[in-house]
C-alpha cells in the first residue's frame, strides 16, 4: 500500500473520530435537555388532584368525542396540570402501545387494543389516550383558549358570516317602509394535517424506571401548542404555512412603522399604540386584548414622559394592563424586530375560528433517526384556523427596510 493511500486512510478515520464525536456531543446535549424536562413533568405528575383521574374504561368512552371544545370545559374545572390524569393503568398502557407502535407490532395492537380499533392500525391511537393528550395542547396554547374552536364533522365546512345589514329609517305616517335584508355571507374551514415529533433515546423507552410515557405525551401537548399559536399569529399562507394568521391576513386594520423605525423601542410609541386602539369602534373593542412577546413588551415598559423618565418603574409590577387592556406574552406571537414584520396585535381572539376535526392520532417510524438509536413518534391531527372578522383587529407592523 502506498504512502498516499495510508494518508487517504488515515484522513478518513479522522473524519470518522469527528463525526462521532459530534455525534456524542449531541446525544449529550439531548440528554440534557431531556433531563430538565423530565424534572419539571416529575413535579407538575406530583401536583395531580387524583379525584380527576378517570379511570381507563372511562377514559375509552371520553376519548371517542373528545376536542378542544371539551378539554376548555375540563381545564375550567380545575384540570390545569401540566401531565397526563392518567390512572395506572392507562399509563402502563400507553407505554406497552408505544412500544407496540414502534415495533410495528400491529397483530399485538389489535388484540390489545381491539375494541378501540377504527381505521388504519399504522395511523391510529387508542382513544384512551387521545383526550388527555389534546387537553394538553389546549393547556399550554394561548390562541385554544382564546379563539372560537369549532367542531368539525368533516374536514370542511362553511360558517355564515354576515356582510350586510338591515336597511333602518324613520317611516312617515302611511310611508312605505325601506325593503332590505340581511346579505350572509360564508367563512369556510377546510382542515389541514398538523404533526408534532417528539423524540426519546431507545434505552428511555425500554426502561420501566423512566415514566416515558407520559412524558411524551406532555412532549406532544407542547409541541402542538406552539405550532398552533404561531400559525393564529404568524401564519402565511403564500409562504410555508398552511392558513393565514392575523400577520397576514387581509383586511385587518394596520398601523405601519416609518422605514428607519425597524426596532420595538422606535415603533411601540404611544402615539401608535393609541393609534391601534383607535382603529377599533367601541363594539369592536369589547373583550379586546393586546399580543406581544416579552421583548416588545420590555419597549412600551420602557415608554418615556415629557421629562425623559420611565413610565414603568423596575420596582413596579412586570405586567399591567395597556390603555385599560390586558396584555398577552408569547414567543410565539411576533418574531424580532424585522422590517415589514408585525410586532403586536390588538383585539378579541373569539374572532379568529379553528376547526378541529377530533382525530388525534399516533405512528413512528423504523428508519428516522436509527443511527442514532432513537424512537421518534409523530403525533398528527387535522383542524383549520380562519381569521373570521378581521376588522376587528389592528396590527402593528413595521415599515419596509432602508
Amino acid at each position: 500500500m502506498s504512502d498516499l493511500q495510508n494518508t487517504d486512510n488515515i484522513d478518513e478515520a479522522v473524519k470518522d473520530v469527528k463525526s462521532m464525536a459530534e455525534m456524542q456531543k449531541q446525544l449529550t446535549e439531548q440528554n440534557k435537555q431531556f433531563n430538565e424536562k423530565m424534572d419539571k413533568f416529575l413535579e407538575a405528575q406530583a401536583n395531580i388532584n387524583k379525584a380527576m383521574v378517570r379511570g381507563n374504561e372511562e377514559e375509552k368512552e371520553v376519548g371517542k368525542f373528545y376536542g378542544f371544545t371539551q378539554a376548555k370545559n375540563e381545564i375550567a374545572q380545575g384540570k390545569t396540570a401540566l401531565s397526563p390524569y392518567w390512572d395506572q393503568k392507562t399509563t402502563d398502557r400507553f407505554n406497552q402501545y408505544l412500544n407496540m407502535v414502534y415495533e410495528k407490532d400491529y397483530d399485538g395492537l389489535k388484540k390489545e387494543f381491539g375494541d378501540n380499533v377504527q381505521t388504519s392500525l399504522s395511523n391510529w391511537t387508542p382513544t384512551e389516550f387521545r383526550s388527555e393528550i389534546v387537553r394538553l395542547a389546549y393547556l399550554q396554547s394561548l390562541a385554544l383558549q382564546k379563539c372560537t374552536i369549532v367542531p368539525m364533522g368533516r374536514d370542511k365546512v362553511q360558517m355564515p358570516a354576515p356582510t350586510g345589514n338591515y336597511t333602518v329609517s324613520w317611516v312617515s305616517p302611511g310611508g312605505a317602509i325601506t325593503d332590505s335584508k340581511m346579505a350572509p355571507g360564508y367563512i369556510e374551514l377546510d382542515s389541514a394535517k398538523l404533526a408534532g415529533l417528539a423524540l426519546i433515546n431507545k434505552e428511555d423507552l425500554n426502561d420501566s424506571a423512566v415514566p416515558i410515557a407520559t412524558f411524551i405525551a406532555s412532549q406532544m401537548g407542547e409541541d402542538f401548542a406552539k405550532k398552533i399559536d404561531k400559525e393564529v399569529f404568524q401564519g402565511d399562507a403564500s409562504g410555508s404555512d398552511q392558513f393565514d394568521g392575523l400577520e397576514y391576513a387581509t383586511s385587518v386594520n394596520t398601523i405601519t412603522g416609518d422605514v428607519e423605525a425597524a426596532a420595538f423601542s422606535t415603533f411601540l410609541t404611544e402615539a401608535h399604540l393609541l393609534e391601534a386602539v383607535g382603529k377599533l369602534d367601541d363594539r369592536q373593542m369589547a373583550g379586546a386584548e393586546w399580543f406581544m412577546t416579552n421583548s416588545a413588551w420590555n419597549a412600551v415598559r420602557a415608554i418615556e414622559d415629557g421629562a425623559s423618565s420611565k413610565i414603568i418603574r423596575l420596582n413596579e409590577a412586570y405586567t399591567y394592563d395597556l390603555l385599560g387592556f390586558p396584555v398577552n406574552r408569547r414567543a410565539e406571537i411576533t418574531t424580532t424586530a424585522t422590517a415589514e414584520r408585525a410586532a403586536a396585535f390588538f383585539g378579541n381572539l373569539k374572532w379568529v375560528y379553528i376547526g378541529d376535526r377530533m382525530d388525534f392520532n399516533i405512528d413512528t417510524s423504523e428508519h428516522y433517526r436509527f443511527a442514532n438509536d432513537q424512537v421518534v413518534f409523530r403525533g398528527m391531527q387535522r383542524l383549520a384556523i380562519k381569521v373570521a372578522l378581521p376588522d376587528n383587529f389592528a396590527r402593528l407592523v413595521f415599515g419596509a427596510a432602508e
